[in-house]
């Protein structure tokens, strides 16, 4: 008679375990990039700088709205040859986050997870300056008529690529 009795006990403890509200997920990219600039406001300085700004400045003309959005179903990558990232003096491809322009350096020690490279701080190019530069913070690569581009972002998992009107 006891092990009739054992299957009921086990269906009655299971299904109070599934009555539990279920916890938030987590997420681990950021939220998705919006295409409007942020409004940034910079102290004027008492001499001129000779090294780029990464702050508009009032002389910069006004931005122009960037058509953002996330590439979804096959991408042909073969048609984005071009890339577009600046490089520094030593070769290496400059990225821009907000208003922070930084290159990849090489590991110290090899990785022992999935994990962003280290990166140093470089002065931002004047080309990235444009809308379409804020609005991706990863590799940015268009066709050879440069009629679309498309920006590759690192994450784990990688966020969608987005599809972006190229810098003019």
């Amino acid at each position: 008679m006891r092990r009739s009795l054992r299957p009921g006990i086990i269906a009655t403890v299971s299904l109070a375990a599934c009555n539990k509200p279920t916890p938030e997920p987590v997420h681990w990219n950021p939220p998705p990039l919006t295409a409007q600039p942020t409004a940034q406001t910079a102290a004027p300085s008492a001499a001129p700088s000779a090294a780029p700004s990464a702050a508009p400045s009032a002389s910069d003309p006004p931005p122009h709205p960037v058509k953002v959005r996330e590439a979804r179903g096959n991408i042909d990558w073969a048609a984005y040859t071009v890339t577009l990232n600046p490089k520094d003096a030593e070769g290496r491809e400059i990225k821009r986050y907000e208003a922070r322009c930084y290159v990849e350096l090489p590991f110290d020690t090899p990785p022992t997870s999935v994990q962003p490279p280290p990166t140093k701080d470089v002065p931002c190019p004047k080309e990235m300056m444009q809308p379409e530069w804020a609005a991706c913070s990863g590799e940015l690569r268009a066709k050879a008529d440069k009629s679309e581009c498309l920006c590759s972002m690192f994450g784990n998992p990688p966020p969608p690529p987005l599809l972006l009107d190229c810098p003019k």
